[in-house]
């Protein structure tokens, strides 16, 4: 659920390249209770590590466009 154009998107982020899942995790408020908004966890492998601009940055950008 997307908050409307009125609410806030709190969003939290948590970034690993190589040993770690990398995650952000978005929430609003709505009806006196806070809402997932949106999720995403992302998972190296030993081979490829995250890309944080193609991952995080790109999923950041994309809810900054589902909020405007």
């Amino acid at each position: 659920m997307m908050p409307s154009r009125d609410s806030q998107l709190v969003i939290g982020v948590d970034a690993a390249l190589k040993n770690d899942c990398a995650s952000v995790i978005a929430v609003t408020y709505a009806d006196g209770r806070v809402v997932l908004a949106r999720h995403r966890i992302w998972t190296p492998t030993k081979t490829q590590p995250i890309d944080l601009d193609g991952t995080i940055g790109a999923f950041l950008r994309e809810l900054r466009v589902a909020t405007m």
